[in-house]
Order: structure tokens, then sequence, then C-alpha cells
């Protein structure tokens, strides 16, 4: 069970025990509760993919579902748990429109995240594959590394700087074998039969939102992770570089932030920020590296 699926869980656990007498108002404050608590997880994790990676459109949608999600908070501390739907003249949860909104949001970022992932394990590939070859031990390159070199008459067959592959060419291997795989893991889990069974129900029941932003969320967490693979065979592949870069910054320590660590191509920089669920503009703001047309966070309306 993944965290956000047994927060979940706890809280339905808690909010059965603690919810009033009656029947109709067990399920209804119990069920907005859970959606309370929920939402608001979910709107702030969202808050970091949308400020690395959204457009000015998506943004827009974003704040747009933060205010929708304060009126029903507002509407849910005053103990109003349900709504007349206008369209279907049904009562609903108060947060289900929320809920609605935020699926969107989380779909189209899942779509996003599975496009970089690949991006990033991609732009390994062929450097990673070179080296698997070239430095194997049946490759005939590792042969030289035992042989005596006279450095006034002999030349070597391999750079120094190189000479880490010989070492450490078995952890790109699994590094680039589990990116892949975690890559596929996630897409398996956005193409599910059974999520597209649950998104496509016409009337949904408590809970399905639930499990269609829960699947998505775990597609997210799951690219994160395929692409921190990535992200760690960059910094193999440029592994001699660390001194450099540590005087280039003038820096005391080897664990190196993303934004000053010059391995990673300036590119997924962000991804590796975010991977740390970190803002990547704010990163770049406290290295002093902020681009001069970045825009400042936009401070949330009040209710409409």
């Amino acid at each position: 069970m993944t965290p956000f699926r047994a927060t979940i869980a706890a809280l339905l656990a808690l909010t059965l025990c603690c919810a009033a007498d009656t029947a109709y108002a067990i399920s209804s404050a119990a069920k907005s509760n859970i959606d309370y608590y929920n939402t608001i997880t979910l709107l702030r994790n969202l808050r970091i993919m949308v400020m690395n990676f959204a457009d000015d459109s998506m943004k827009t949608k974003y704040e747009s579902t933060k205010n929708t999600f304060q009126r029903c908070a507002e509407d849910y501390y005053a103990r109003e748990y349900t709504y007349v739907d206008k369209d279907s003249k049904k009562h609903q949860l108060r947060f289900t429109e929320v809920k609605i909104e935020l699926s969107a949001l989380y779909s189209t970022m899942a779509e996003l995240y599975l496009k970089r992932t690949k991006e990033i394990l991609d732009s390994t590939s062929k450097n990673s594959f070179d080296i698997l070859i070239s430095y194997g031990r049946q490759s005939g390159m590792a042969r030289y590394f035992g042989k005596p070199f006279d450095p006034l008459k002999d030349i070597k067959p391999y750079k120094e700087k190189e000479y880490h592959f010989f070492q450490d060419k078995q952890t790109i291997e699994n590094y680039l074998r589990e990116g892949y795989k975690r890559l596929q893991d996630a897409r398996r889990m956005y193409n599910d039969p059974d999520l597209k069974i649950v998104i496509d129900k016409k009337e949904k029941k408590f809970g399905d939102l639930d499990f269609i932003m829960g699947r998505y969320a775990d597609v997210i967490e799951t690219c994160r992770q395929a692409k921190q693979y990535g992200i760690e065979i960059h910094r193999i592949l440029k592994k001699h570089e660390v001194t450099s870069i540590m005087k280039r910054h003038n820096l005391s320590s080897a664990s190196l932030d993303p934004v000053f660590d010059d391995r990673i191509p300036d590119i997924f920089k962000v991804d590796a920020n975010d991977n740390l669920k970190l803002i990547h503009t704010h990163e770049l703001a406290r290295a002093g590296k902020a681009p001069k047309d970045s825009k400042k966070e936009e401070p949330s309306k009040g209710r409409r």
C-alpha cells in the first residue's frame, strides 16, 4: 500500500469512529472529512509539479481548482456536507467538484511525467550502451588496464578520466535496466483497463475519483523513481568532473544540490529538484541563478 492510500485508509477509520450519531450524518460527515484531507494533500503535492512543469494554461486551471477547494472547504467548516447538483438534481458531496477538477489535472500531469521520464532515460541510453560495449571484460579495452605503461613511449588507448567506466559499467547497466522497467510500470498503471472502466462510469460512487487520482499519483511517483535512475546515470557519466564543479561553485561538500551539479544537463535539473519535492525556480533563486524573466508565484485569489 502506497503512503497516499495508507493515509486515506487511516482517515476513513478515524473519521468513522468520530462521526455523529445519525446514519446520514455519519455517511456525509465521514466522507467529507476524508475528502477534505485527501484534496488538500493532493493540491499541496500538485503545487510542486505545477510550479516545476505546468504551462500558463495549466497554472490557470490549478488556481481555479484552488478557488473551488476554498469554497467547498468553507462550506465544510460550516458543516454543509452536500449540495444539489444543478444538472443531475441529486445531492452530491461538497468536494465532488474539486475531485473532478483534480483528477483531470493529475491525468495531464501523469502524461507529462511519462514523456519527461522517457526523454531523460533516452538521453543516457547511447552513452550507456557505448560504455557497456567498450568497457566490458571481453571488449579488449580491459586488457590495457593491467599492462605496464611507459609515459614517454606508449599512448594510452583510453582517457584516464574514463577509467572509472570499467568499474561503474555494471551500475550504469543496473540503473538503465531499472529506469526503463519503472517507466514501463508507470505506463501500465496509466493504461490500466480497470482505471479506464472507472473513468468511463457515468455515475461515480464515493471512492471512484479517489481511485483515479490515487492511480495517477502512483504513476507520477513511479516516473520520479525512473527519472532518478536516469539522473544518476548522468552523474556517473561525468563523475570525473566533481572536483572541478566543486571549485567552480566554491563548495566544500561532495554532496551537490541539483542546481549546482553540472553533471546533470540543465534541461533536467528541474526534474532532479522535483524528485526531491523542491520547486526549481526557488532553488535557482536560492543559488542566485534565477532567470531574469522568471515569474513569481501569484497569490491565491479570494472566494468568488
